[in-house]
């Protein structure tokens, strides 16, 4: 896909307070990628029709990530460009 510049990490505040980034998050939900460390932010982006990528780190764990399918998965922010690369 071509994502161009348009990620979003998981956010430390209310999805209804994030303003523009939430606007565009639902409004081009498939020129999205959300980045997030735990279910609950996979699950916000499968429910929005979001690519998501797992940064594990201190939220879910791999094992966590891979019970609920979530197949692009970092353990580092380096490796993201990378995974972006490919969807």
């Amino acid at each position: 896909g071509n994502f161009s510049s348009r990620f979003f990490l998981a956010p430390m505040w209310p999805l209804s307070e994030m303003g523009e980034a939430k606007e565009s998050l639902i409004d081009q939900p498939k020129e999205s990628v959300y980045i997030g460390d735990t279910i609950r932010d996979y699950q916000t982006a499968i429910n929005s029709g979001t690519e998501f990528i797992a940064l594990i780190d201190k939220g879910s764990t791999k094992e966590q990530f891979n019970k609920v399918g979530a197949k692009n998965q970092v353990t580092s922010f380096n490796l993201i460009p990378d995974i972006i690369k490919k969807l």
